[in-house]
């Protein structure tokens, strides 16, 4: 009698580890959501680590186009830099500033003026004179649509010099706003 029970308990076991691995086997495979992605628009963010530095990378074409002085704005200090350096970029961003009060956004998200310093307010205009939407991020946070041949207000949310993008987070103008 043991040994019958001892052969029926070792024979549902068996039949168990069969049966999940025919399980495991049989499953299909799945993917880890995708969360690089916006899920307001899939398209708006790289998938993948590598394409994200890929973009990361990219320049809009018009930069190429640029004095060299305009140029040297889009290769801000690193961190690591010494406070001599970053003073010297400050002051170079600051002489560079018009004082437009709006900037306007054409074909390849191009601005002018490229560097613009904003009053008091921290509130400043973006006129969009291109025939397509463009989004214009300022913050992290900040998404604001300029539809085509329109003009909308942004707000700065602190005193701070800082870059903005035009349908992506890489820089293609900077705000410089009063000390």
């Amino acid at each position: 009698m043991l040994k019958s029970k001892s052969a029926v308990l070792i024979l549902l076991v068996v039949v168990a580890l069969a049966l999940g691995w025919a399980v495991y086997v049989k499953m299909p495979e799945t993917k880890a959501p995708d969360i690089t992605r916006d899920s307001q628009s899939p398209a708006s963010r790289p998938r993948t680590a590598e394409e994200a530095t890929a973009s990361a990378t990219k320049r809009p074409p018009w930069i190429a186009n640029l004095p060299e002085a305009d140029k040297a704005l889009f290769n801000p200090p690193s961190a690591q830099a010494s406070d001599e350096v970053k003073r010297k970029f400050s002051e170079t961003l600051r002489k560079s500033a018009k004082s437009a009060g709006e900037i306007t956004i054409s074909k390849d998200c191009l601005p002018s003026p490229i560097t613009m310093s904003v009053d008091n307010s921290l509130s400043f205009k973006v006129k969009n004179v291109d025939t397509v939407a463009h989004t214009i991020f300022v913050h992290q946070s900040s998404k604001n649509v300029v539809e085509p041949n329109a003009t909308i207000t942004i707000t700065l949310d602190k005193k701070s010099s800082i870059s903005y993008g035009c349908d992506s987070y890489i820089p293609v103008g900077f705000l410089v706003a009063p000390l």
